[in-house]
């Protein structure tokens, strides 16, 4: 999100943070979408009471099973199905709603006539349980339970798999003067690991992240002009530690454990909007962050730079033990000035930290990569963000126009040394030099609505760059997310109350990559690569077109019973777009590379679905 890596930004459902957002290599999100109540979207300008990500912050507010009575619906097709039920309980004081998805692809990977996709395996599931019951007309109490797990392999050569396990318990309590007090407990467990299935080094990868998070938040309008938010949150990590293990008879691995880390990270926020005028509001917030690297384990003491040269000493942390300590005052301020009915202003500045950062050095980040606490000597990223843009709407809100300029100052980033060591490193401060960045941009967005034609068309242009000493000599090269350009469309027709035609466009420029030229070597020995400076090419642009057509049947009205069709397009024109990208030596040449392109699906995929549903 704007030039921003992609775990600096946070992924809410309800309060539970999510760390993957794609099913089936990004095919499927993990939110289903039988659940969303409303979707909101925070860039740059984020509101003080979320925290502990650089860029954006998503949050998807999970919607209430039906009061009235029972409701089922579901729909298949040959790839993917999906159920969910919802209705009343406890003479309507409470609702339910329940919905699964789930896939079964590998019979169509079983078609394709590239033998290595024919030797896959892809699948996935999903299943929410969300429960609401009024304890009173004030009180009410909220049950959210969440679980995913993905699974991939390749070529029956290596794989990964992933999953997700949380849960929410809120309890909401409304005051006669208009305050809403909200408590939230979750606790969240992701898990991953890569398996290496041939060869040799045949094993298995394992790592993840455990968290358990408590916030308090309270929200008070005073009369018509003055709104108050305030409160307080306390997240635990826990983190297993990276873990091997070989499988097969043949294995040439070792077995490893890292040692276990923990942390928490606490913060007390506040904030308050003034409408000052009729045409001017303006938001003010401040977020105080205290976060603690903790014990128990073991870390090296440094006498100058972080290598194994300088190593001075071994310390032992007991468990419960405050190794680091960092803190943050984050303001927050944002204005919207309306210069006319269609016409208005926005801007605002806030600043931001990160204290967990996913850890990886490939062009193509996959799930399993390791999640890394701030410790001694791996400090927070810090993020200054600014943003400016003009927004318009005709009369009748048919169409909406905007133009936003952003710009993000890094004092405070990181990145990897040349030939960084990163799986199984118990001291990955040796891998890693500190420097500053920047990010800037601007962004155009054109939405249209009516009643019979409806679409959003949105196109960036961003950089972003790094400055650390010891990388490029120094100088400003393209960070990892650095993408120019990235165009978003989509359209929608109604043809008739019956049948709508949908498409989606997307395109992104290829990311950056460090690739090797040549090589050279002593005396007939095994060739040494020679790489570019860092970040120096791109992989492949990505873009993609998907068209749809909807087809909804009568509805009998008697039995309360409707179905519909879906009939899509994906991949229209059947780009291959990179998964990842990886260099083999050219054939029959000793010294040159050759770059090889991995398409999970290159070429144009028909799907159908039928959709069902008992009012």
């Amino acid at each position: 999100m704007r030039g921003g890596a992609v775990d600096q930004n946070l992924i809410l459902q309800g309060e539970s943070i999510l760390f993957s957002s794609a099913h089936a290599l990004g095919f499927f999100s993990t939110i289903n979408p039988k659940v969303i109540r409303e979707v909101n979207l925070y860039r740059s300008i984020l509101p003080a009471e979320y925290g502990g990500r650089l860029s954006s912050v998503l949050v998807v507010d999970t919607r209430s099973g039906n009061r009235e009575k029972i409701r089922i619906g579901g729909g298949m097709g040959p790839v993917s199905a999906r159920f969910n039920v919802e209705g009343p309980f406890a003479n309507k004081a409470g609702s339910f709603l329940a919905s699964w998805r789930g896939s079964y692809s590998d019979w169509i990977l079983q078609q394709v006539q590239d033998p290595a996709i024919k030797r896959s395996t892809a699948s996935f599931y999903d299943v929410n349980l969300l429960v609401d019951y009024d304890l009173s007309e004030a009180d009410q109490l909220h049950l959210s339970l969440y679980a995913a797990k993905d699974q991939f392999s390749y070529n029956q050569a290596f794989g990964f798999n992933y999953g997700t396990r949380a849960a929410e318990v809120g309890y909401e309590k409304k005051w006669n003067n208009g305050l809403i007090s909200e408590l939230s407990l979750v606790a969240n467990t992701f898990e991953a690991a890569r398996e290496q299935l041939s060869g040799l080094a045949t094993g298995i990868l394992t790592n993840g992240i455990t968290y358990y998070k408590i916030k308090e938040k309270v929200t008070w309008p005073v009369g018509d002009d003055w709104h108050f938010t305030a409160g307080f949150e306390n997240i635990w990590y826990r983190q297993p530690g990276q873990q091997l293990t070989p499988t097969g008879e043949v294995s040439t691995l070792t077995a490893t454990t890292l040692e276990k880390e923990q942390a928490r990270e606490s913060a007390l926020f506040a904030e308050a909007t003034w409408q000052l005028h009729p045409n001017v509001t303006i938001k003010a917030g401040l977020r105080g962050n205290h976060y603690q690297y903790l014990g128990g384990r073991t870390l090296l003491a440094y006498e100058g730079d972080f290598s194994d040269n300088n190593v001075s000493d071994t310390l032992r942390y007991g468990s419960g033990d405050a190794i680091a300590t960092y803190r943050t005052l984050e303001p927050r301020v944002s204005l919207l000035f309306r210069m006319t009915d269609q016409h208005s202003l926005r801007g605002g500045y806030s600043r931001t930290s990160q204290y967990v950062n996913q850890v990886f050095n490939t062009d193509t980040p996959a799930p399993q990569s390791q999640f890394q606490l701030s410790t001694p000597y791996i400090p927070p990223f810090l993020a200054h963000n600014f943003s400016l843009g003009w927004f318009a709407n005709t009369p009748k809100n048919h169409w909406e126009f905007g133009v936003e300029g952003f710009y993000r100052a890094f004092d405070q980033l990181w990145d990897y040394k040349d030939f960084a060591v990163l799986n199984l490193n118990p001291y990955l401060e040796q891998e890693l030099i500190t420097g500053q960045g920047k990010a800037y941009g601007a962004e155009v967005t054109l939405k249209r609505r009516a009643s019979r034609f409806e679409g959003q068309f949105s196109y960036t242009w961003s950089r972003t760059t790094y400055q650390i000493p010891g990388i490029n000599a120094g100088n400003w090269y393209p960070a990892p997310f650095d993408q120019p350009h990235n165009v978003n469309a989509v359209l929608q027709y109604r043809i008739n109350e019956r049948q709508r035609l949908n498409a989606n466009f997307v395109y992104a420029s290829g990311r950056p990559t460090t690739a090797p030229l040549t090589s050279y070597s002593f005396t007939g020995a095994l060739p040494v690569p020679i790489y570019t400076e860092r970040n120096q090419l791109r992989i492949p642009d990505y873009h993609r077109l998907d068209v749809s057509w909807q087809l909804g049947m009568n509805k009998n009205k008697e039995k309360g019973f409707k179905t519909s069709w879906d009939f899509t397009l994906y991949n229209v024109y059947g780009r291959r777009n990179p998964f990842s990208v990886f260099y083999t030596q050219r054939a029959n040449q000793r010294y040159d590379f050759v770059a090889n392109r991995l398409s999970v699906l290159g070429a144009a995929f028909p799907s159908i679905s039928f959709n069902f549903e008992w009012l």
